[in-house]
């Protein structure tokens, strides 16, 4: 088996992980959207690692449109009641866990799409020492594997190929669709 393969069924499996584990907690995240939704709050997504960014820019909204990208700096448009959506590898970032301090002191409800990360594996670089997941709502795990690595080269080094980009983005969607099923008329 080649490495294109090996990446797949690894892939596979991580989704699998999902899919058996988290669908619950997907169906209660798209209830949380579509009720704030329907309740004329907006839904925010924050979206970083290595989900592909075009998805995550301004001006190229979701399809059916359910989320509205939100920058750092645009936190203040945040509103009680309104639901922001992070996904990131771990949420470790320092920018990342801003916007959930933003979040937080703004009212809204926080979906996280990371797994929970702990801080003797994964370095935690925001000053307070906490992670996304310390302060979301509501976590909804990628299940990726230690150091978002689905291979390691048989010769040695770093692993490669991280899953959690191609996780995200299936979650994403499945996600999108989930809140457009509970909106649509």
């Amino acid at each position: 088996m080649g490495y294109a393969e090996a990446y797949l069924d690894a892939v596979r499996a991580n989704l699998e992980k999902v899919a058996q584990r988290e669908a619950e907690r997907l169906r209660q995240a798209a209830a949380r959207i579509a009720g704030a939704i329907a309740a004329g709050h907006r839904a925010f997504e924050f979206l970083q690692g290595h989900f592909l960014p075009i998805e995550a820019a301004r001006g190229h909204e979701d399809r059916p449109l359910v989320f509205t990208p939100i920058t750092l700096p645009d936190a203040a448009h945040l509103r009680p009641g309104d639901v922001l959506v992070m996904s990131h590898q771990y949420g470790v970032l320092p920018e990342c866990v801003d916007m959930a301090f933003a979040a937080r002191r703004h009212g809204a409800y926080i979906v996280a799409m990371c797994p929970p990360s702990d801080p003797a594996v994964i370095v935690r670089s925001h000053p307070s020492g906490k992670s996304v997941p310390d302060l979301a709502d509501l976590v909804i795990s990628t299940h990726i594997p230690a150091g978002d690595v689905a291979l390691q080269v048989p010769a040695g080094g770093p692993g490669a190929c991280p899953t959690s980009g191609t996780i995200q983005a299936a979650m994403h969607w499945a996600l999108v669709c989930a809140v457009a099923e509970r909106l649509r008329p």
